[in-house]
């Protein structure tokens, strides 16, 4: 049997036992730099609106029990930040004992405003300032330079449609219904 299909097999053996619980397996490749592999999380609110402000943090942990401590905090803060207004969603990613977030916002002041009155991102902030959590990080707020289109095709005909940002959904020259996805 060959590597690829082993790994097949193994992976699929341990997704039932996995799913039993409520768990996927995930199998990433060994890190082959300068590419580290890792794991991902989004929200998938369905928000439509236009991003004006895009926040972006890392962290570098020092183990794993650290990383764990940071994801944790993370959902929290997430969870925390969903509710407020002006919340797009959020990708958060981790690889290498390094987490990325990035939150998408309508402006930079709904993503101010929502970090200010966040209870779980004050504790989180406090412990990487004045404890131990993180080796080093990076936090930043970000607004658009240039948004392009989104590019959809049309699910009866097969045509591929732009969409500038702010526009409503056209419908297709063949009179199908062109949905606009979300943008985080």
């Amino acid at each position: 049997m060959s590597a690829p299909a082993e790994v097949a097999e193994v992976t699929a053996r341990l997704g039932v036992l996995a799913g039993r619980v409520g768990l996927r397996v995930l199998v990433v490749p060994a890190d082959e730099p300068p590419m580290h592999f890792g794991t991902s999380v989004r929200t998938g609110l369905g928000v439509p609106a236009v991003p004006g402000a895009l926040a972006m943090t890392w962290i570098e942990t020092e183990d794993s029990a650290e990383e764990g401590e940071v994801e944790q905090r993370g959902a929290e803060v997430v969870e925390a930040m969903a509710a407020e207004p002006g919340f797009i969603g959020f990708v958060g990613t981790n690889a290498a004992g390094r987490g990325h977030t990035f939150t998408a916002w309508t402006s930079p002041g709904a993503a101010e405003r929502a970090v200010a009155g966040n209870r779980p991102h004050a504790e989180a902030r406090r412990r990487f300032l004045h404890g131990t959590l993180g080796r080093r990080g990076f936090t930043s707020l970000w607004v658009p330079h240039r948004l392009n289109p989104q590019h959809v095709r049309c699910p009866d005909c097969g045509d591929r449609h732009a969409i500038r940002p702010g526009n409503e959904a056209p419908r297709c020259h063949c009179g199908a219904a062109l949905g606009l996805a979300p943008y985080f």
